[in-house]
């Protein structure tokens, strides 16, 4: 792999989950403590079958690294936070380590940061 030319940087990627309060995040929270990178799939666009799996979609970006935060709300779970059932947002930090892009056509791009 050898050393990166020029400066390196530090890119953190931030998301938010939808979840139920109700202690669903528990892997989040594993993985922050790990000291290996993790991958997370983002899908746009996405299609599912009768038996709820992924049948189709548009493009795709897989990141791994390292989680560095997460920020859950419980101030009364505000009307701004939650939706109607109840769900709530819960706010991820990510030190990006790689990043793969997918699109249509079986088209791939990967991009490996150096930090």
């Amino acid at each position: 792999m050898g050393m990166p030319y020029g400066p390196t940087a530090k890119t953190y990627l931030r998301f938010s989950v939808k979840t139920l309060p109700d202690g669903h995040l528990k892997d989040l929270y594993n993985r922050m403590y790990e000291t290996v990178p993790s991958a997370f799939s983002f899908v746009f666009n996405a299609t599912f079958d009768p038996d709820d799996q992924l049948s189709d979609y548009d493009t795709a970006l897989v990141v791994e690294g390292f989680i560095t935060s997460v920020d859950e709300v419980y101030e009364g779970l505000s009307t701004e936070t939650t939706d109607a059932k109840g769900l709530m947002l819960t706010n991820v930090e990510f030190l990006a380590k790689s990043i793969s892009y997918m699109g249509s056509g079986n088209k791939k791009k990967s991009l490996n940061i150096h930090f």
